[in-house]
C-alpha cells in the first residue's frame, strides 16, 4: 500500500509539510525577536 500513494495524498503530504516549515520558520523568527529584545535590556541595565 505504501508503494501506491497517489498524487492527492502526496499533494496532501506536500501541503502538510509546507504549512509546518512556515510554523517553524515563525516560531524562530519570534524567539530571535525575544531574544534581541532581551539583549537590548541587558544593554540598559549594563
Amino acid at each position: 500500500m505504501i508503494g501506491h500513494i497517489g498524487a492527492y495524498e502526496r499533494s496532501v503530504i506536500y501541503i502538510i509539510q509546507e504549512e509546518a516549515n512556515l510554523i517553524l520558520q515563525v516560531k524562530l523568527i519570534h524567539v530571535e525577536v525575544m531574544i534581541q529584545q532581551i539583549i537590548m535590556l541587558l544593554k540598559q541595565y549594563l
